[in-house]
């Protein structure tokens, strides 16, 4: 068997191993011995992959905020184009491809990013696209003149913690909803207000 081949059907035997243990036990409580068990190899072979533990954690970590931020500096010209809002890829095509990263890496995804993953992967996942944003919206407002709605760093803060708000009860869904499903969610949550979101703006309209 080549080499290289081997070593990436144990790497992804290792990476299976790890989400099944975290959905059952959590992150924190996962041991090498269980690691390697579940895995089918021995701690040996384990330690040629990675020093301990905490270097599985720390480069499953470090992959997982690489391929977002290539992401975001890909998409992070688009995130200001508001203009065609029949179109969820031209306004929100960061959001669209990370949640198609999401979907392609889901077992992962939703365990590594779930209550019992990695809190800082998941704290850093959100600094990372809070930062873009706000480098992006001072960009704007230095050669445009802008007149938001409420401050700036409120609105950013907003944005963010609304998408993962979206991808936390995603991620605890018994049956998760499709990713068409969750894009078409994010857009709303963009453009609509809590009371429209809800259905309540059309009582109010209704009860006059």
């Amino acid at each position: 068997m080549n080499t290289n081949l081997k070593y990436l059907r144990t790497e992804n035997s290792i990476r299976d191993a790890v989400v099944t243990l975290i959905n059952d036990e959590g992150l924190n409580k996962i041991t090498v011995r269980q690691i390697s068990t579940l895995a089918h190899i021995n701690r040996t072979t384990f330690y040629r992959h990675y020093l301990d533990k905490p270097d599985l954690i720390s480069k499953y970590r470090d992959n997982f905020l690489e391929q977002v931020s290539k992401i975001v500096r890909e998409e992070l010209p688009n995130v200001t184009n508001y203009y065609n809002l029949d179109s969820i890829g031209t306004p929100y095509s960061l959001f669209k491809r990370i949640i198609d990263f999401i979907v392609d890496n889901w077992a992962f995804c939703q365990s590594w990013l779930g209550p019992k993953g990695d809190l800082e992967t998941r704290n850093q996942f959100m600094d990372l696209i809070s930062e873009k944003l706000k480098e992006k919206f001072n960009q704007v407002q230095k050669y445009h003149n802008l007149h938001p709605k409420i401050p700036l760093e409120f609105a950013q803060e907003l944005i963010v913690s609304q998408l993962w708000s979206i991808l936390k009860i995603w991620f605890q869904q018994p049956k998760p909803l499709s990713k068409e499903k969750i894009i078409d969610i994010v857009l709303k949550t963009r453009y609509l207000s809590p009371f429209e979101l809800t259905g309540l703006s059309e009582l109010t309209i209704k009860s006059k």
